[in-house]
């Protein structure tokens, strides 16, 4: 189901399931939500990311803006639900999906997502 709530930019996107909800337009407003993170317009990227999603990595930037805007509180909890999702998140992870997004990368940082995950980290030491 895709539903659209207005704010003072116009409409915001929340994907309850992208499978009944056209998986396009939800990645449409990732992407909007992207471009506005890597020009560093983290309010806006806030607004232009989908609200709801049963996906992973529709948390994962939208918690990065919140870290760049010092709304840690909302970076905790979107976080939360990115590692909910997929516990498996990790800024290494990231790094293999993002590395075209330093914003995001950073942000992720800010908000403590863990740096790498414990079989990386045991196969290093």
């Amino acid at each position: 189901m895709l539903l659209a709530a207005t704010n003072k930019r116009g409409p915001t996107l929340s994907c309850d399931a992208l499978e009944s909800a056209p998986s396009e337009l939800c990645n449409f407003f990732v992407q909007v939500g992207d471009a506005e993170l890597g020009l560093g317009h983290f309010e806006a990227a806030i607004e232009d990311y989908p609200k709801r999603s049963t996906r992973a990595w529709s948390y994962t930037n939208p918690t990065a803006a919140y870290a760049h805007v010092g709304k840690l509180e909302e970076a905790k909890k979107t976080l939360a639900e990115a590692r909910r999702l997929n516990p498996a998140i990790t800024v290494e992870s990231m790094m293999e999906h993002s590395s075209n997004l330093p914003a995001a990368i950073g942000g992720l940082h800010k908000a403590r997502l863990p740096e790498e995950s414990a079989r990386s980290h045991r196969a290093r030491t």
